[in-house]
C-alpha cells in the first residue's frame, strides 16, 4: 500500500491537509457511439472524451501528524468532512496537490465519510472529483450580407460575434451549408486555433 503524505485540497483560500492519503485513482473516460458508423469515416469523430477523473482516500486522526496541517479542532475528520462538502455544494473549482501531481480545475462530485470500528477516533473520507475545462471566449469580426437570391443591393454589415472553438465549428457547418465556403473558411480557422 502506497501513503501518499503531503497530499493537500486547496479550496479558494483555505488549504486542508489529510494525515494520509492511501489510495489514489486516476483516470481517463470515453464515450463511444452507440449508433452505426459509416464505413471510411473517421472513427475518432464518433468517440467523445471525457475530462480526467481523480479520487482519493485519506485518513485523518484526532491530532494531526503535522502542526501545521488543518483542521486543528477536536474532530478533525469531521470538520475536514464539512469543509469539503460544502466546497461540493459550492460547485467551484479547487486545486489538489500530491507529492507527484498538482490537478488543477477539479470540480468535487462525491465526499463520503463511512465509519467502521476499526477507524477508531480516525475518519477515513473518500472523494471524487473531476477536471473541468475553463475556456475563453473569442471576438472575432465577420462580414454578414443578405442571402442569395435577394433583389436589390446586398448590405454588408460588421458585427463583432463572440465565439468559443464548438460555436465556431458549428457555424463553420452552418456556412458550408449555405454555400458560403469563403465564410466556412474563416470558422474552420478559428476552430483550430
Amino acid at each position: 500500500m502506497r501513503i501518499e503524505l503531503n497530499t493537500r485540497f486547496v479550496l479558494a483560500s483555505l488549504t486542508i491537509t489529510p494525515d494520509t492519503c492511501t489510495l489514489i485513482q486516476f483516470g481517463y473516460d470515453a464515450e463511444a457511439t452507440t449508433h452505426p458508423v459509416e464505413d471510411g469515416s473517421t472513427i475518432a469523430d464518433h468517440v467523445i472524451r471525457k475530462p480526467p477523473k481523480v479520487s482519493f482516500t485519506t485518513t485523518w486522526t484526532p491530532r494531526p501528524i503535522d502542526d501545521t496541517y488543518l483542521p486543528q479542532g477536536n474532530d478533525r475528520g469531521l470538520e475536514a468532512f464539512q469543509i469539503l462538502s460544502a466546497a461540493l455544494q459550492s460547485r467551484q473549482p479547487i486545486q489538489i496537490i500530491t507529492d507527484g501531481q498538482n490537478y488543477e480545475n477539479m470540480v468535487l462530485q462525491s465526499v463520503t465519510m463511512p465509519r467502521a470500528f476499526e477507524d477508531g477516533d480516525g475518519r477515513t473520507i473518500t472523494i471524487e472529483c473531476q477536471q473541468i475545462q475553463i475556456v475563453s471566449g473569442q471576438t472575432v469580426k465577420i462580414r454578414v450580407s443578405k442571402a442569395n437570391g435577394f433583389k436589390g443591393k446586398a448590405k454588408k454589415k460588421k458585427t463583432n460575434v463572440t465565439f468559443t472553438r464548438g460555436d465556431a465549428a458549428i457555424s463553420a457547418a452552418a456556412a458550408v451549408f449555405t454555400g458560403n465556403y469563403l465564410q466556412a473558411a474563416g470558422f474552420i480557422g478559428l476552430a483550430i486555433k
